[in-house]
């Protein structure tokens, strides 16, 4: 370090009208360098002004010296520590990818009008076929928690909490009485796909069937009302990143149990097969050609529901209209008496979202 041992100011200098400058310095007296030493001069100049007839300027510089070894080490990244817990399995396991996947899809077919009406009373649901107490619609809510539930009672009948993804929304859901229990295949659609002509036996096994983890699904009870009966060409889950699954599951579905698609429903399937990040192969259950359903003792077009007020038994897929669902609400005993829960928003008007 040199610093510099003389100043000489200018011979001749003329002040502004105001003018006051100061610098201070002040030298180290004896100043012993580190091995390795990297130095800096910081010169502040301060100036300000003043208003004096006559003015003879001082300067002054002042010169800090600052000694420092240089920074041989590695930088480490530091860590802020969180209080907040992090949830644990809010969305399934990642799929891992295939390069290509076959779907069986259903036969095509018109649906006719000639057809009996549909009664979700002919398909006896959430039945408890292994006599444990916890009905059909419990045994999903128990499969499809990813963490361990708790129930409403000492029997350990009825599920209570848990944690849950809706892949219609793509949500986590923490409470059950949140959640219905969706058929992938609504009942009604299935009966107007060729379900009608079923023996009470099957329908009860379609409408009770676990052995297909698809077959059955936890969603929010918001999302299931929405999409009622309505097959995928007239509705779709909001959550587009679960349209390939859907598609899949719903044609499989379909075609394991003998039921149809329309021409319409068949477009929609396939322009939702195409979000798939693998390929995927259509394969035809029989030609694909379009078989139309008729029967010998036409019953009336197709309807509403039976208003059973005993159970929590229809949702609002069981409806055709509004008005059919206000009836069977009202009848029931209304906003007082909800027990197929049509009234979500408990503002007395059910199943709002139908026409």
């Amino acid at each position: 370090y040199t610093a510099q041992a003389t100043y000489t100011p200018q011979a001749t200098y003329a002040p502004q009208a105001a003018y006051t400058a100061q610098v201070t310095y002040t030298p180290q007296a004896t100043y012993t360098p580190q091995a390795t030493y990297s130095g800096e001069i910081l010169a502040t100049i301060v100036v300000t002004t003043v208003a004096p007839s006559s003015f003879t300027p001082t300067l002054t510089i002042t010169s800090t010296v600052t000694t420092r070894e240089p920074d041989t080490s590695t930088p480490s990244p530091t860590v802020a520590p969180t209080n907040s817990p992090q949830p644990t399995n809010t969305q399934p396991p990642e799929q891992s990818a295939t390069t290509s996947v076959t779907v069986y899809m259903p036969d095509i077919a018109d649906i006719q009008l000639s057809i009996p009406n549909y009664s979700r009373s002919q398909w006896s649901h959430w039945s408890d076929d292994d006599g444990d107490c916890q009905d059909a619609r419990h045994e999903v809510l128990i499969a499809e928690s990813f963490s361990n539930v708790s129930f409403k009672g000492s029997k350990t009948c009825q599920v209570n909490t848990g944690q849950w993804y809706d892949p219609f929304t793509g949500t986590t859901v923490f409470v059950a009485g949140d959640l219905d229990v969706d058929h992938m295949v609504p009942l009604q659609n299935a009966h107007i796909s060729g379900g009608w002509q079923w023996s009470a036996a099957v329908k009860k096994a379609f409408a009770n069937d676990l052995s297909d983890a698809d077959h059955l699904i936890a969603v929010t009870a918001s999302a299931n009302r929405s999409k009622g009966s309505r097959s995928p060409d007239q509705w779709k889950p909001p959550n587009q990143a679960y349209w390939c699954e859907y598609a899949k599951d719903w044609s499989r579905i379909k075609y394991k149990w003998g039921l149809t698609v329309t021409t319409a429903e068949y477009s929609a399937l396939q322009s939702m097969l195409s979000t798939c990040s693998s390929s995927v192969n259509v394969e035809h259950g029989a030609g694909g050609s379009a078989v139309p359903v008729t029967v010998d003792d036409p019953a009336g077009p197709v309807g509403g529901a039976d208003c059973d007020c005993s159970g929590n038994t229809l949702n609002c897929g069981d409806f055709n209209t509004h008005a059919e669902a206000q009836t069977c609400y009202e009848t029931c005993g209304g906003v007082n008496n909800d027990v197929h829960r049509l009234d979500g928003n408990k503002d007395g008007s059910a199943c709002e979202s139908l026409p």
